[in-house]
Formats: C-alpha cells, sequence, structure tokens
C-alpha cells in the first residue's frame, strides 16, 4: 500500500487528514523544501516562536480562506434563491392580474408547469 510521508500507517482513502496533515500537505505542494526540511522546522517550533508563528499563520490563513469562500457560496446562493423568490413572486402577481402562462412564462423565465403550480397555490 501506498504510505504517506508523515503518516506511520499504510494509506487509508477512508481517513480524513488531521489539520497537522492537511498543512503539512499544502506546505509540500508550495515548497520548495523537501518533507524532511519541513518536518525538521516543524519539530523546531517547540523552541522556535517565529517557525511556530509561520506554520500556525499557514493554518490560520487556510482556515480564513475556507471561511471566505464558503461566505461568498452562501452569499451567492442566497443571491439566486432570491432572484428566483422574486420571479415568484411577480408570477403570482401577474396571475392574479389575469395574465395567461405562456405570456407570464416569457417574461419571467419560468415554466408553465411551475406557474401552475404556483397558480393552485402548491408553491
Amino acid at each position: 500500500m501506498k504510505r504517506i510521508p508523515f503518516q506511520d500507517k499504510p494509506y487509508n482513502p477512508f481517513h480524513k487528514p488531521s489539520a497537522f496533515q492537511n498543512v503539512m500537505i499544502y506546505l509540500l505542494c508550495v515548497s520548495n523544501e523537501s518533507f524532511a526540511e519541513i518536518k525538521r522546522k516543524y519539530l523546531d517550533t517547540k523552541n522556535t516562536p517565529e517557525l511556530k508563528e509561520a506554520f500556525m499563520s499557514t493554518a490560520d490563513m487556510l482556515i480564513e480562506q475556507g471561511i471566505k469562500q464558503g461566505i461568498k457560496q452562501g452569499i451567492e446562493q442566497g443571491i439566486e434563491q432570491g432572484i428566483e423568490q422574486g420571479k415568484i413572486e411577480t408570477a403570482r402577481n401577474m396571475l392574479k392580474g389575469g395574465l395567461d402562462l405562456s405570456t407570464i412564462a416569457r417574461f419571467t423565465g419560468l415554466s408553465e408547469d411551475l406557474l401552475v403550480k404556483i397558480r393552485d397555490d402548491s408553491l
């Protein structure tokens, strides 16, 4: 079985890597240093506040990037849902105004099947 350099056990594709392992994998990907050099620097962090800060900064940066990406995706989804709700509300008002389904579908971009559900108040 394949082995990860800093893992004593055989590679398990179902095992979720620890935060330390994720940071080490990231550092291996972006650094020109060997695994042994990165590991040595990590082990030296116990006695060197600067290196400890550098490793923690990397972990913090990765966490911050993940949070920013999650917020961005949440905002995008919220906007999309808001637009969809706006279309549904507009269609509901157009139906109350007596417009036919094909006209409403053309102006809102909603399907006639969905408009029938809106009309029947099942949505």
